[in-house]
């Protein structure tokens, strides 16, 4: 994961992984809403996904649960059901 430090026109975006040294990368963020300071899941140079902040050792989220969907991967799902 990536936390976005500059916007770049086009749809771009410099980001860098917390507390490494290397240099910020360019990334596309076309598919997600990422301002400055949001931390994104990235693939192939592609944000594909914004990730909520949550305090250190916080894994319970308050709306959604992961559910198996029965084809190995998982997906988010509303517990107001």
């Amino acid at each position: 994961m990536l936390r976005v430090v500059r916007s770049l026109p086009g749809d771009m975006a410099l980001a860098a992984a917390e507390g490494s040294a290397e240099e910020p990368e360019e990334i596309s963020v076309a598919l997600v809403v990422a301002p400055v300071g949001t931390t994104v899941l990235v693939h192939a140079g592609e944000a594909i996904a914004a990730v909520p902040d949550a305090a250190p050792g916080d894994t319970e989220t308050a709306d959604t649960e992961t559910a198996d969907t029965g084809t190995g991967h998982t997906r988010a799902r509303d517990t107001d059901e």
